[in-house]
């Protein structure tokens, strides 16, 4: 979303309360929450770790998206450890 800030109108309708909204994007190689601008009461990720081509922090791995019954959604990461595949962080 750090991508849009010269889009404020376009992260308004992201952060809308009366919508529930779970953005994913990318294109960083890392998998988070954190390097983000906020899009809060929802909820927005970075998605593009896994190493290979580069690493761009740590976080690398994927995000799992669960859509209860009740309609609510759950995502969280799954991550791997960034030693096994991105050079960069090897010791």
């Amino acid at each position: 979303t750090d991508y849009f800030t010269a889009k404020p109108a376009f992260l308004a309708n992201l952060s809308r309360a009366d919508k529930h909204v779970t953005y994913f994007a990318g294109h960083r190689h890392n998998t988070d929450q954190t390097s983000t601008v906020s899009t809060a009461p929802n909820t927005n990720w970075v998605v593009g770790g896994g190493g290979g081509w580069s690493c761009d922090g740590r976080e690398q791995g994927f995000v799992v998206g669960e859509v209860g019954a009740d309609s609510t959604v759950r995502t969280y990461s799954v991550l791997v450890d960034p030693d096994l595949c991105c050079a960069s962080f090897k010791s």
